[in-house]
């Protein structure tokens, strides 16, 4: 009863600040403008190292009448210190891009923790969050990032081996696939749960400016202390994170849907701006719904994830404000305002 009582608490806590800090609803598209900036100069910087390959020939040459034409089919062979050059910057942009979404969440926690511990309150909260991030605790996200990259590299390769091992009818030995299995689950299960501590490990960073060892140490003790609040309030998070992504990105999909495809609103629409609904004819409705519906639960997952790290983040405040065992002695912040909230 006790942690159900906390659970909704914390709900409520999350909506009311971001109710008073509502520009932390435009960090998913600031983090989204980021990301899209990085990911377009690290496949321009991929295909510059692609360019270092040599253009090779591939299969015999197409003779007609007496004529031979080669290259019709080339292939790129590279040397194995272009392979590793290649290796290396793949390595560096899966990196630097869990480094961003660690920024992210970190500059999340960051408001939430100003705002409800410190009563800072500040027309930019975020922005504050990711000057903070990067000039004070780069090292801890980049650690952070580092950890989930490798984690998720090796859980490609493993899946890249798994299906090496499958023979041309695709079967595969029992005892093989065992062993993969074993591996993947492994893998994998380890990339869940340091995905999960790292949810609260940058609350923690924020609250407490520890270091990311330091910050793990002391969510590990915080969640195994009150397992029962935590698995209350983090499941119920996930369950209105789904929910609202699903009824955000299905009513987007349908009313896209329904503007596309309605006569009737096509003749209002005529109606008040003259001939404007010709810009909605497409030869292809429901391929344009299917590319709206991906924009929309996009948008969805973007702004869910504000509410599901400040959800979170409130938690963690509240449940170290209750058990300062678990901190440093003389570490724990004011926590007035998060007894109003």
């Amino acid at each position: 009863r006790d942690a159900m009582a906390v659970t909704i608490d914390s709900v409520k806590a999350a909506c009311e600040v971001i109710e008073h800090l509502p520009i932390m609803l435009l960090q998913p598209l600031l983090h989204s403008a980021v990301l899209l900036v990085l990911m377009l100069a690290s496949v321009y910087g991929l295909a510059w190292l692609l360019s270092m390959g040599k253009v090779v020939p591939q299969g015999s040459p197409l003779e007609q009448s007496g004529i031979q034409i080669s290259g019709l089919h080339r292939s790129l062979e590279f040397t194995e210190y272009q392979w590793a050059c290649i290796a290396y910057w793949i390595f560096g942009v899966v990196w630097i891009l869990e480094t961003v979404n660690a920024l992210g969440q970190f500059a999340i926690s960051h408001a939430v923790v100003m705002y409800a511990v410190h009563e800072d309150e500040e027309c930019c909260p975020m922005v504050r969050g990711y000057f903070v991030g990067l000039v004070f605790h780069l090292g801890s996200l980049a650690f952070g990032g580092f950890i989930t990259s490798c984690l998720k590299i090796v859980a490609a390769l493993l899946s890249f081996v798994v299906r090496q091992t499958r023979d041309e009818y695709g079967a595969q030995g029992a005892v093989t696939q065992v062993l993969c299995c074993c591996c993947m689950c492994t893998i994998l299960c380890i990339e869940r749960v340091v995905s999960m501590v790292n949810e609260l490990v940058y609350s923690d960073v924020a609250l407490q400016s520890s270091s990311y060892v330091e910050a793990a140490d002391n969510v590990v003790r915080i969640a195994t202390s009150n397992p029962l609040t935590y698995a209350s309030i983090k499941s119920s998070a996930t369950a209105i994170r789904v929910v609202g992504v699903t009824m955000i990105g299905g009513c987007g999909t349908f009313l896209a849907y329904v503007v596309l495809s309605s006569n009737s609103f096509h003749r209002q629409l005529d109606s008040v701006f003259e001939n404007s609904s010709s810009m909605l004819v497409t030869s292809n409705i429901i391929g344009t719904t299917v590319a709206s519906g991906f924009v929309c639960f996009y948008i969805a997952m973007a702004f869910m994830m504000v509410f599901y790290q400040t959800t979170l983040s409130l938690m963690y405040c509240m449940l170290i404000s209750t058990d300062g065992r678990a901190l440093p002695a003389g570490s724990a912040a004011p926590l007035s305002r998060m007894n109003k909230v």
